[in-house]
């Protein structure tokens, strides 16, 4: 059974290929998993990897959500978070196949993360994630060389919105984003607002 999905679109930077990467997590005879699966465009429509279509992500019980977002450089990033409030990353980039890089714990007491990527004209790639954070709405942020290798190190709590916040969404210009350039939106107890 799966239970959340997502999926991005990521140009293999060495061959020009197209890739769909599908993010899910699903209930196995392994267990709980989080799942990626790897789709390459074949000039009419998208058919899974011969090479390696699938990898597994993690083992765990599942939290709220997991979400991927890519940029025109060819690096991805995968969001989720456990049944325990953990959150967790993965990055990875598209050259000459998808390399995997390792998972990285973010923060604890935390539900429904999202993440974008975006890259400037001189190729620097930001990072950054929306979650709620102990009840309160929360941006983590980082260089993607930085946390492709570690933990997000900066947290930006919004707080004193005056509402219940759920379900936040974050994106940002794919190409041409500067640090900083993202819009989140999320749910709240009597209506929708942006930040």
């Amino acid at each position: 059974v799966v239970n959340y999905i997502d999926v991005s679109i990521v140009k293999d930077i060495n061959s020009n290929v197209i890739h769909a990467l599908a993010v899910f997590s699903v209930n196995s005879i392994y267990g709980n998993q989080w799942l990626l699966e790897d789709y390459i465009w074949n000039g009419s429509a998208f058919i899974s990897n011969p090479s390696i279509p699938q990898w597994s992500i993690a083992y765990g019980n599942f939290g709220t959500t997991i979400h991927i977002d890519a940029n025109t450089n060819g690096e991805f990033i995968v969001v989720y978070d456990d049944a325990s409030g953990q959150l967790y990353h993965i990055t990875g980039f598209i050259a000459g196949g998808v390399n995997l890089l390792s998972v990285y714990a973010d923060q604890n007491f935390s539900l429904s993360p999202d993440v974008t990527i975006s890259h400037d004209l001189f190729g620097n790639s930001f990072v950054y994630e929306s979650a709620i954070i102990s009840g309160v709405l929360s941006i983590n942020e980082g260089d993607f060389s930085n946390i492709s290798s570690n933990s997000f190190s900066i947290n930006n709590p919004i707080n004193n919105l005056g509402v219940i916040v759920s379900k936040p969404r974050i994106s940002s210009p794919n190409f041409l984003g500067g640090a900083n350039e993202y819009e989140v939106v999320f749910e709240c107890t009597n209506n929708a607002r942006t930040y």
